[in-house]
Parts: structure tokens; sequence; C-alpha cells
């Protein structure tokens, strides 16, 4: 249970199990995940997860923050007592985009080129019969940006190929659900379009392209 960005998909087989679990006496249906930052007071609800589940990638965890897990086990009529993980320290940098469907997540780390991000408002400007005008706040308020860096094949931001590059594009213009999670951490549900390329140096026939895309933020996490 680490967050996405360090994560060994092998750490945690077999660590977990119904055979070890307290106070229960019947097989494990599911397992509650809850997350809470070190020293806080309460805990959130993160998922359910199936019984054969032995890993879980946290797409929501916030940058520089301790975290501790609690996990437990329900049956169909029990639930266990908690297990709680040893803390764990998420640090990372840059922007991902994340397709929760084919657990896939695209760093835009290097060379981050444009940020741009506006807290869009609803807001009515009303004329009156005095000095002043009236505004009045509508419900809406989401993040919308645009985002521009080059993405790599790997960590180590050696190679940049084109099927990587086509991936990413089909994703974006898929109807597959999306995050953004931005460099402070903040993870969102959001409306991603406008993929476009561009030379990192214009007119050079480099190996390597800007990549683009613009969000609107649908749902918070």
């Amino acid at each position: 249970l680490k967050p996405a960005d360090d994560i060994n998909p092998d750490e945690f087989d077999g660590g977990i199990s119904g055979g070890n679990v307290g106070n229960i006496t019947s097989s494990v249906q599911q397992w509650l995940l809850y997350r809470g930052v070190k020293g806080g007071s309460t805990m959130k609800f993160l998922c359910s997860l199936p019984a054969g589940e032995t890993f879980y990638k946290d797409y929501t965890a916030a940058k520089t923050h301790d975290y501790q897990y609690r996990l437990f086990a329900q049956t169909e009529t029990e639930i266990s007592t908690p297990m709680d993980t040893n803390d764990v320290y998420c640090n990372y940098y840059g922007w991902f985009l994340i397709d929760e469907t084919l657990n896939e997540v695209y760093p835009f780390g290097m060379n981050l080129n444009d940020t741009t991000t506006t807290q869009v408002e609803d807001v009515t400007e009303y004329s009156t019969n005095k000095r002043y005008s009236v505004h009045s706040r509508g419900n809406m308020d989401y993040l919308s940006g645009t985002v521009t860096a080059i993405v790599t094949d790997d960590c180590t931001g050696t190679e940049q190929t084109v099927g990587y590059l086509e991936s990413l594009r089909e994703f974006i213009l898929s109807d597959r659900p999306k995050i953004v999670k931005d460099n402070k951490g903040r993870a969102f549900r959001a409306f991603v379009d406008g993929y476009s390329e561009s030379d990192v140096f214009v007119g050079a026939d480099g190996d390597f392209k800007y990549v683009s895309f613009n969000f609107k933020e649908i749902e918070e996490l």
C-alpha cells in the first residue's frame, strides 16, 4: 500500500490473507481501505477491494505527506479489527495523467513548458440604480487548464517512441475516465482533450516533442 509513484507490485503479495485476520470466523468477501495523514485524528475511506487483491495504487496521495493506511477485512456478517500499515511517505514531482481502467500513468514531469491553471467561477454582475453593481456567485467552481511537457517511455527520460505517443493520444481521445494530478498533489477527475505535439526546437528534426492537453475538473477525489 504505497503511493502510485513508488510502488512495487510484488511487495505485498501473500502478505495479507483471510487466514491471519483476527476476530472473524468466515471467509473474507472484500477489504475496506482507509487513509489518514500521520498524526491526524480522522481517516478517509478510499475504496473497497476484492478479497483476492494483494496491492493498491493510491493515485490521490498528496506530495510530501506522511500517510498511514488502515485495512479491514469484511465478511458477509463481520468486520475484522483494523490492520495499520507503517508510515508511507509520498514524494514525487511533475504532473500526471492517469488511466485507471488500464492502470497506466503518464508522467508530465520533464521540461514542463506550460502548466497554466485557472479556477473557473460562475459570477453574474447586475446593474443597479445605485453607485455600485451587485455580484452573485453560482455553483460553478472547478479547475481548468493546460499542461505541456515532454513525456518519455521511461523514468530516465532517454526514449520517446511513436508507440508511447500513440498510446497517450488514444487515451486522451478515448471516453475512459481520466485523473489529473498536479505537482502539489491535488488529484481530480477531469474531462481531457486538445492533444497536440510540437518540436522541442522549432524546425529541428529531433527525437523529442512537447505534448499538450487541456483539462477541466469534473469531480473531486
